[in-house]
């Protein structure tokens, strides 16, 4: 197999559990492509990896980023509430 199509890539993701929406697959599928929706080659299947991944710790860096939030919150209320 020397192509992959957007339904072979999104059977993939599936098979290997990529925690994204369909609709950031597709868009990462688009963007490795040299013509839209044309299947990828090997290369551009390799480079469609490394956007996945770069797609995946975005959404986990906004995930640890909203935990921070509310660490800060409540550390900000305890230090009040020791103060008042």
């Amino acid at each position: 197999m020397s192509q992959i199509d957007l339904g072979e890539f999104m059977k993939f993701c599936k098979d290997f559990e990529i925690p994204l929406p369909k609709l950031k697959i597709q868009e990462v599928f688009k963007k490795s492509c040299i013509m839209g929706h044309k299947p990828l080659k090997f290369e551009q299947f390799d480079g469609s990896l490394t956007r996945l991944a770069v797609e995946i710790n975005k959404v986990k860096l906004q995930e640890l980023e909203k935990k921070l939030k509310i660490i800060d919150k409540q550390i900000r209320l305890n230090m009040q509430n020791d103060r008042g």
